[in-house]
């Protein structure tokens, strides 16, 4: 088998980061790092992440005999980069096949399209809202200064006086799945991330991909104008404090046994808040993607009941309290909605 080279990726994309510092232990303890589990980039990571280091062969038909394969060489940088507390994922580049200016056996020229392909596989880390964000910036510079175990054997790495370790020449990047208009989409505005700064149960906190909306309680819309009072004292005598507060109770009653209703479905379950800027929503479930067997569960639980007589969907509701008089009552929308986890970290 032949050895494996690191190289890293230039090209079309630009900027993002990872944690570390103090908090590496706590986060480590909250990224899934499982040996031999393979971490696939998708359109759900990032926007803004750190191209870490790409691998490719140096045989000439591009197949390994010789070290580990690009593929062992990546997954292995992926479960050691977690454990440390990095979100680390692989990503596969197949350049396309050129045409070539060649001769036949007559001597005529002629133009073959070159059929041989050599994949890189690549190590994105992090999940980041922009190439701005701090905790991106001071994982990048961890990230150009870490010596991998895992890249000690079975790969080739030469160093250079302007990139002495494996990992010195990462830089930010936009997720490669990404569009840069969907990039600018995905940014989380500050008041939002303010909003939900030390939230209990908050949705930026949920493991999965996506999650399914199950709830969600209106307010006033903010625009910040120059000598306008500030988010919080806008928040003071407005109706977005009180959809805050409706949402954050009805996660806490999902996620706790308080309905005395034994039939209930609607307890012990994994629930999340979102505040924004004109609404609070609750969330149920993290899910790695749409077609997770696990949404069905709470589809069944969720969906509002069809009227047989209108034809119209009737919402399903918590009450909390006897049956005749609630003390609380939240309604949940008729049809819930999948939506994609929002990453702010």
């Amino acid at each position: 088998m032949s050895a494996c080279r690191m190289g890293h990726l230039l090209g079309a994309w630009l900027l993002s980061a990872t944690i570390l510092g103090g908090v590496r232990e706590c986060a480590a303890a909250r990224i899934e790092a499982v040996r031999g589990k393979a971490y696939t980039l998708t359109r759900q990571h990032g926007p803004w992440m750190i191209m870490v280091a790409s691998f490719h062969t140096t045989a000439a038909d591009g197949q390994t005999d010789e070290g580990k394969s690009p593929l062992e060489a990546a997954n292995e940088l992926v479960y050691e980069l977690r454990t440390k507390g990095i979100p680390a994922y692989t990503y596969e580049i197949e350049p396309e096949s050129e045409l070539l200016q060649t001769v036949d056996r007559l001597g005529q020229p002629v133009r073959r399209r070159n059929l041989r392909r050599v994949k890189s596989l690549c190590v994105l880390a992090g999940n980041y809202p922009s190439f701005e964000d701090d905790v991106a910036q001071k994982t990048l510079a961890w990230v150009k200064k870490y010596d991998p175990q895992c890249l000690k054997e079975g790969v080739t790495f030469k160093p250079t006086p302007g990139r002495p370790l494996p990992l010195s020449g990462a830089f930010l990047c936009m997720n490669p799945l990404l569009s840069p208009e969907e990039v600018a989409a995905r940014r989380v505005d500050p008041f939002v991330r303010q909003l939900n700064a030390g939230v209990r149960y908050s949705l930026a906190e949920n493991p999965g991909e996506y999650t399914l909306l199950v709830a969600h309680f209106g307010g006033k819309s903010y625009t910040q104008l120059k000598n306008q009072p500030t988010l919080l004292e806008f928040l003071k005598d407005n109706d977005l404090d009180e959809a805050a507060r409706q949402a954050n109770d009805l996660a806490a009653a999902l996620r706790q046994d308080l309905d005395p209703q034994p039939e209930s479905p609607f307890r012990n379950l994994e629930a999340y808040v979102w505040h924004d800027l004109s609404e609070s929503i609750v969330t149920v479930g993290s899910f790695r993607g749409p077609d997770d067997p696990a949404i069905q569960r709470y589809l069944q639980m969720f969906t509002g009941s069809v009227d047989p007589v209108t034809g119209q969907i009737q919402s399903r509701y918590l009450a909390l309290g006897g049956p005749n008089q609630p003390s609380r009552v939240w309604p949940f929308i008729p049809v819930p909605q999948l939506i994609p986890v929002p990453k702010v970290r």
